[in-house]
């Protein structure tokens, strides 16, 4: 598309200068556009993600290690979950199991400090059982057999963040993408 837009460009800039054509008056416009939504009639491509709250999730009913976790919502098309506030992981956790742990996209694999497998990034939330926040801050503290991240029932209602050994098996969530779309209009 974008070598039409540049062919159709430079043939009016020749036409122009052998003042075929009086004038070339044209712009352009980008738009950028996040999408909070997906239409209804397009949901049904997302299999096997559901809509949950605002984002789209893949509970698996597999008890995998870590990795095979990661693997597997990658085969899916999307990653392990991201949370990003309280009220995502109470929204998520209505849907879980209480008797299962579920694996999170956190590790600290060969690191002191704690890091998103999707964005590579420290997590932007972390909410950790009052057990484990003792070793969670003491950064000098990697255990390589405790460096990865499962959400557990907490003592009140939610889910909360436990450190555990990566090649355990755990159930897993997936979390898609947010759809973005772009548009080009030329006149």
């Amino acid at each position: 598309m974008f070598r039409y837009i540049v062919l159709d460009i430079a043939l009016l800039q020749v036409l122009a200068q052998f003042w075929l054509i009086e004038s070339i008056n044209f712009s352009t416009r980008v738009e950028y556009k996040n999408i909070d939504f997906v239409p209804l009639e397009y949901q049904a491509h997302l299999k096997p993600f559901e809509l949950i709250g605002s984002k789209f999730y893949y509970i698996g009913n597999a008890e995998l290690n870590w990795f095979q976790a990661v693997q597997e919502c990658r085969k899916k098309g999307g990653n392990l979950i991201n949370l990003k506030t309280h009220q995502e992981t109470l929204v998520i956790g209505m849907q879980l199991n209480a008797s299962h742990d579920y694996w999170v996209d956190i590790n600290r694999l060969g690191q002191e400090e704690y890091v998103s497998i999707t964005t590579g990034l420290r997590p932007d939330y972390l909410n950790f059982l009052a057990k484990d926040m003792n070793e969670v801050n003491d950064y000098y503290h990697t255990n390589e057999q405790l460096s990865c991240v499962t959400l557990v029932k907490g003592y009140e209602d939610s889910f909360v963040m436990k450190e555990t050994k990566c090649m355990e098996k755990s159930r897993f969530i997936c979390q898609l993408s947010s759809p973005r779309t772009i548009s080009i209009v030329v006149w």
